[in-house]
């Protein structure tokens, strides 16, 4: 990885929070994610979320991932967008 790359880690409080409300268990997640239990919480504890793990929790719990412009206009991104 070059040096002059900054990895940003994703604050999971929001996904904590998006699994609470939509009843969703972590083991359930886990399993979905085709991981461990222990490599999703290591992606709780250190932030390391992918774009596609994202996408897939989010349909898991009834939600969308998407980026929202100050006018509200949204670019949503489904299990569609994921490459195989």
């Amino acid at each position: 990885m070059p040096a002059n790359k900054t990895i940003r880690k994703i604050r999971s409080s929001n996904i904590k929070l998006m699994l609470e409300r939509a009843c969703v268990s972590r083991k359930f997640v886990a399993e979905s994610l085709g991981i461990s239990l222990s490599n999703l919480n290591d992606k709780f504890t250190y932030g390391t979320f992918t774009a596609s793990d994202l996408i897939q929790i989010a349909e898991l719990c009834g939600y969308n991932l998407a980026f929202v412009k100050d006018d509200n206009t949204p670019i949503v991104f489904d299990k569609n967008d994921l490459k195989i």
